[in-house]
């Protein structure tokens, strides 16, 4: 099968932890190994300075994303 991922973000951290929901297209996110396939209506959450990596899909990804400092 082809990678028809057209936008990577290599693995990073964030200082503070997120809540999200994609709202349209596409995107793989990678945490502790593991890969899930997001598309619209799919959440995922993250943990302050969680190490992840990002795909996006040929037409991208649109999430909205609540931020959780402290």
């Amino acid at each position: 099968m082809p990678d028809l991922a057209v936008a990577t973000v290599a693995t990073h951290t964030h200082p503070f932890a997120v809540k999200a929901l994609v709202v349209q297209g596409e995107m793989w996110l990678t945490v502790q190994g593991q890969t899930r396939h997001l598309h619209a209506g799919d959440s995922f959450e993250l943990d302050r300075e969680a190490p992840h990596a990002e795909r996006y899909g040929p037409s991208g990804a649109t999430y909205w994303a609540a931020r959780r400092h402290g």
